[in-house]
């Protein structure tokens, strides 16, 4: 059965014809996701999976995904409102909430790097989390400053006009203590954004960066360690993506989406590690740490 209205602020079934960067996000960041300003008022998912172009693959959408990364010169232009941010943390404590900030990442709309900056720990580290982060006590001792500086050199460098780009990029932008209307005038959620009604469950999903960029990048972590820098890009080239495909046309995302699907899910760190050096992952099946649990 046809899925039910989202009831997220996303509008994923924007028409193409009319879109453009400066008009896809709302100046608001509204609740759980992004809102497209040209909608489609009634598609159906359906007929419009149907109609998908049959020659969509995954290679076809990292070559699409480079040849939007690599604009230049006027066209670029229309990318410059864009930032994308991300951050990875260390562990203080064994609960899964114990974290402090230890790298913060900006990136411009153009997938070049502002700003990389690794933060020296004012309190005891449990665990580094080095498989997931990257991080080492040597790291952030050598290329380190203080979260004050850290926050305050991102605050110089993020245009108050600036449009953030992220996955689930409400917990980046809540750990950078970020304020909308003052350090920034939208967001784009690409978790949100690229999500799909799930019609074995009957309810939709959300997918990890991860997933996504090895389905729809050809971009394979692996399993390995995260880059707040790296994150940041792959958040980035998702969103081209999308809008790439919007704009030959929705049935292109819903392809894309569908092959997201269709693609059986690697195990996540946390399901992998429920406990690592004794820190609880917060994976939901086995967390018992007391700390609460997203939803």
């Amino acid at each position: 059965r046809p899925p039910p209205a989202d009831p997220a602020a996303t509008a994923l079934d924007a028409a193409a014809a009319s879109w453009s960067p400066n008009q896809a996000v709302s100046a608001a960041p509204t609740t759980g996701a992004v809102a497209l300003d040209a909608a489609a008022p009634s598609w159906d998912p359906g007929a419009a999976l149907d109609a998908a172009a049959a020659s969509w693959v995954p290679g076809a959408a990292a070559v699409a995904a480079d040849a939007i990364a690599n604009v230049s010169g006027e066209a670029a232009d229309v990318w410059d409102p864009y930032y994308a941010i991300d951050v990875e943390c260390v562990a203080t404590g064994l609960r899964h909430d114990d974290r402090a900030l230890a790298q913060v990442s900006l990136v411009r709309g153009d997938g070049s790097v502002e700003l990389d900056l690794y933060i020296k720990q004012s309190k005891p580290t449990v665990s580094y989390l080095t498989p997931l982060t990257g991080l080492t006590e040597s790291l952030l001792d050598q290329k380190g400053v203080s979260l004050e500086v850290a926050l305050q050199t991102l605050r110089e460098h993020l245009r108050k006009t600036a449009i953030i780009v992220g996955h689930s990029v409400h917990n980046d932008i809540r750990w950078l203590d970020l304020q909308f209307g003052v350090d920034f005038a939208g967001i784009v959620d690409v978790a949100e954004l690229w999500r799909v009604w799930h019609p074995k469950y009957q309810d939709w999903w959300t997918f990890s960066q991860e997933h996504m960029a090895k389905v729809l990048l050809a971009d394979d972590m692996n399993g390995g360690a995260h880059n707040a820098v790296s994150d940041a890009q792959k958040s980035l080239k998702l969103f081209k993506l999308h809008q790439e495909l919007l704009a030959k046309g929705p049935e292109h995302v819903e392809r894309a989406k569908h092959e997201m699907l269709a693609v059986p899910l690697s195990k996540s760190f946390a399901k992998r590690y429920p406990i690592f050096d004794g820190v609880c992952m917060g994976y939901w099946r086995t967390c018992n740490c007391g700390s609460l649990l997203d939803t």
